[in-house]
């Protein structure tokens, strides 16, 4: 290494060689910190003495060693090259020692007694080597030497006064001092000498840089380095082999690596055990420590543990009590094995919970230890885990708090862990989750679990569409609570829950609007539901828009948080607020992203699909709705699959893409979200799907079992779902006009005067049914409401029929500019189907190809489009191959084409479209 700043301690080393020479023998004593460069002086002086024509012989201490009879005596025998006798004699004496050293081991003054033929012995042979040739000898780490070695030097010191011998020591300093041996024998000779060597400064850290990379990467890393290792010698060198074998190119800042981890763990190894102890404790903590905790920890005292601390600030370790950089911390945990880090993290765990730290920051370690190790680690688990559920913390963490805790404890522990996993693994996928419900859903049964726990239960039975099981449960729960108004408030809660999402089964969704009794800390889920229904019924206001944003900021993260929060979230959508559904969309993502609770952040980004469909945005809308299916796949979402499968199914027919959207209609969805408004909402999006791919009959089957469901469960509002509309066009395509317009008026006189993307919408439908005179006034009111409500994509496409209309009315230059707004926008939204010429030049729109086969023409048409081989078709549709093979072949020649891939698009209906039977 680099002497450049050793210069000074060389020149001492080098004076008391000089004496050494001239007969007056010297003891110098090195010491510094771990790794701070005193082997390095000590190998350089040792070189320098040989070349001066010195004999230098040299031993190193070592801890493993200590506890060996004059262990470091032997290395320097062995390093003296004897031969013959001499040797022979030499190692005699030394099997003596041995022996007498074992035979008076605790015993100070007769283990000094016996050994002092034996030192007196090896001593004059050392001495006599000095009579030919200065002698120069070198221990390092001294600290470690066993006791007789010490005595042993402890008496060659004495007898080295008057001799050419220089004896050099290298001194770490321990947290707990060692033999006073070195200290009362060596130092306070007249002829010691000490030594103390300190890390290197900024301007040594560049200099030894300097030796071991080129001179510009030395000069760019030289801050960062010595930032860095604090001027470490050792941790310079290993920041340099990193920088030189690591990632190629010219890196602006050193990144520590293995080298640099093996670096630490070297330090560590030096040092005594307390200091590695520390240095463990700390990385554990994973923060900052007093001496007090770090005392409590390793079962020492607190002055102890706080050398301990300095002693790693001196090596260049520690920077104000904490490491370095992470790496270090990194290293000083991968340098311990798994038991020795959980007898760590056990005492971490003990210690903070005496301290009366949080529950979470208890459990953290104790789940680092993957043992219940006492009574009391299960309910600071549980407690740990509740905290995170409740305030949004990390949803993994709380799982695997419940796991761990899970074995614990008496059974009525176990059952509210039972309900608690359950509600953990829900957050992060309810597929995972089922193995976890019939365990609470049994606990629950048995009254083990407490009202809130049972409740909870209730809503994921909800979920995964399992009604009987939960009305039942819910039933069993009020057995137990007579009075419903004293109930607690969550089950009041829950008990709207199936009104709303199984409105077929009862009509309390309209009770839980009126005054009926309710504990007061049910009035949030009340808010929510009643401010949707009077959104739907009599359309938005200013009161109900301000409801949804005070609930929204209050949303908190328990249980009920995601069902209130997209309730409201879809009274803003329905109030035609889509801007501000956006905005809180994205709040409570971001709020539910650091908790990794997939669940959470699935639901939001559906709803946030649908925000951005409703204002026009179909790239949005399809990448936003893929994202919540990639979040949770399809099998996970229950009966809220509907949700992102609609809106992707939508999205994707608006935009002309039916092979992505027959995908959607090959998902398999649950029987029982047809018996919840998300079945309808299905329907209609497969319906319009069918509808713009040439199939009105098919679209008419579904869209008017959308209608008949929602007027039976007496949801038929058509802001929720203006099935109307979609009716009347499937019935224009057929040539039923008047059916078709009468539709429309009746849709339009249930509309309030709130819901203005609904009338726009409704009004652009009736303008094609109604007589060419009437529809410049009809789609001009269309697209002042439909501007208003924020939907660009209804608003380009009544631009667009607007421009035709005008056009057709003699107004020319008005439609041009219409047209060119319509064109525009569908460029913003994403839709190629809007005019691209004048309208002057436009026609009616040609039926579409596929209404000139037949059905089972087109059946198997829209398979062939989708890539299927004949085979294929004839086992999907139960055909022969023959017939299929007939069937193309009058396909081709009506739609003259001579393949498959030349088959128009819209053609993609669905190959096996799943049915829901048409209600009487």
């Amino acid at each position: 290494m680099s002497l450049s700043e050793r210069r000074e301690q060389l020149l001492t080393l080098e004076d008391a060689y000089r004496s050494c020479v001239r007969g007056h023998g010297r003891v110098v004593v090195v010491s510094g910190p771990l790794a701070g460069g005193k082997t390095a002086l000590l190998h350089a002086f040792g070189k320098t003495a040989v070349e001066s024509g010195a004999r230098y012989i040299e031993a190193n201490a070592s801890r493993t060693e200590r506890r060996l009879p004059l262990g470091t005596v032997a290395q320097l025998f062995r390093a003296t090259r004897q031969a013959g006798v001499e040797a022979a004699e030499s190692g005699r004496m030394l099997d003596d020692g041995v022996l007498a050293a074992v035979l008076h081991d605790g015993e100070p003054e007769a283990l000094e007694e016996a050994l002092a033929p034996v030192l007196r012995g090896l001593t004059q042979r050392l001495l006599a080597l000095a009579e030919h040739e200065p002698l120069v000898i070198g221990i390092d780490d001294v600290q470690y030497a066993d006791v007789p070695s010490l005595l042993f030097l402890a008496q060659l010191a004495r007898r080295a006064e008057t001799a050419r011998v220089l004896v050099v020591v290298t001194e770490g300093l321990l947290v707990r001092p060692g033999h006073p041996l070195l200290a009362a024998e060596l130092s306070r000779r007249p002829g010691c000498v000490s030594i103390s060597v300190g890390p290197l400064s900024a301007e040594g850290v560049a200099g030894l840089l300097g030796e071991l990379l080129d001179d510009e990467r030395a000069t760019v890393l030289a801050p960062a380095s010595y930032a860095l290792t604090g001027g470490n010698p050792l941790l310079v060198r290993a920041l340099a082999h990193d920088v030189r074998f690591g990632a190629p190119g010219d890196p602006v800042e050193p990144v520590p690596g293995r080298a640099f981890e093996r670096a630490v763990v070297s330090c560590l190894h030096r040092g005594d055990t307390l200091m590695r102890r520390t240095a463990q404790c700390l990385a554990v903590l994973g923060e900052p420590a007093p001496a007090e905790r770090i005392g409590h920890m390793l079962d020492m005292p607190a002055d102890v543990a706080r050398r301990a601390l300095a002693e790693l600030e001196r090596a260049a370790l520690l920077d104000a009590c904490w490491f370095r950089h992470p790496r270090v911390a990194a290293a000083v945990l991968d340098d311990m094995d798994p038991a020795e880090r959980a007898d760590v993290h056990e005492q971490a765990a003990a210690v903070l919970r005496r301290e009366g730290a949080r529950a979470g920051h208890v459990a953290r370690h104790i789940a680092a230890t993957e043992r219940i190790g006492a009574p009391w680690m299960a309910p600071v688990l549980r407690e740990a885990a509740e905290h995170i559920l409740t305030a949004g913390g990390d949803t993994e963490d709380a799982f695997a708090y419940l796991r761990l805790a899970a074995g614990a404890g008496d059974e009525r522990h176990r059952a509210t862990i039972a309900s608690m996993l359950l509600r953990a693994a829900w957050r992060i996928d309810p597929n995972g989750a089922i193995r976890y419900l019939d365990d609470a859903l049994s606990y629950a049964h048995q009254g083990l679990l407490d009202e809130s726990d049972t409740v909870a239960v209730a809503r994921y039975l909800l979920w995964y569409g399992r009604l009987d099981e939960a009305l039942r449960l819910m039933a069993d729960l009020d057995g137990r609570h007579a009075d419903p108004t004293g109930a607690d408030p969550t089950r009041q809660d829950t008990r709207q829950l199936p009104a709303f999402a199984f409105p077929g089964h009862t009509d309390a969704l309209r009770g839980c609007a009126s005054g009926s009794a309710m504990h007061p800390a049910a009035a949030s889920m009340r808010q929510v539901l009643k401010s949707l229904w009077t959104v739907l019924e009599d359309g938005p206001d200013g009161s109900t828009v301000q409801l949804a944003l005070q609930l929204l900021q209050r949303s908190h993260w328990d249980g009920a948080m995601i069902a209130g929060s997209t309730m409201t979230l879809t009274s803003l959508l329905l109030s035609d607020r889509l801007d501000m559904a956006a905005v809180w969309c994205d709040r409570l993502l971001a709020a539910a992203t650091p908790a990794r609770a997939q669940t959470w952040r699935a639901i939001l980004t559906a709803i946030r699909a649908e925000v951005s469909l409703r204002r026009g945005d179909l790239r949005g809308a399809e990448s936003q709705a893929r994202a919540a299916l990639t979040l949770l796949p399809p099998r996970s979402w229950g009966i809220l699959v509907g949700v992102p499968l609609s809106t992707l199914l939508r999205a994707a027919t608006e935009a002309a893409d039916f092979r992505l959207a027959a995908g959607q209609l090959n998902i398999p969805v649950p029987a029982a979200m047809f018996e919840t408004p998300l079945g309808p909402h299905y329907l209609y999006a497969r319906g319009l799907y069918q509808l713009a791919g040439g199939d009105p009959e098919a679209a008419l089957s579904d869209i008017e079992t959308c209608g008949t469901l929602l007027i039976r469960w007496q949801l038929d509002l058509p802001a929720l779902i203006p099935w109307r509309t979609a009716v009347a066009r499937a019935y224009a395509a057929q040539g039923r006009t008047g059916q078709a317009r009468a539709l429309v008026q009746d849709q339009l006189a249930r509309l309030r005067p709130g819901h203005l993307r609904t009338r726009g919408m409704s009004l652009r439908i009736l303008a094609a049914v109604s007589d060419e005179a009437m529809r410049p006034a009809l789609l001009s009111e269309a697209t002042s409401l439909l501007k208003a409500a924020g939907d660009r994509l209804e608003l380009a496409y009544a631009y667009a029929d607007l421009s035709v209309a005008l056009d057709r009315t003699g107004e020319t230059r008005r439609a041009e500019l219409v047209r060119q707004l319509a064109q525009q926008l569908g460029i913003e939204c994403g839709v190629p189907m809007l005019p691209q010429r004048s309208p002057a030049s436009s026609r009616a729109p040609e039926a579409h190809p596929g209404t000139m086969l037949s059905r089972a023409e087109r059946r198997v048409a829209a398979l062939a489009a989708l890539g299927h081989s004949n085979r294929e078709i004839a086992g999907q549709l139960h055909l022969t191959v023959s017939t299929v093979e007939q069937h193309l072949t009058r396909v081709y020649r009506k739609l003259r084409v001579s393949r498959r891939t030349d088959l128009p698009p819209g053609l993609h209906v669905h190959a096996h479209p799943r049915r829901v039977r048409k209600e009487k």
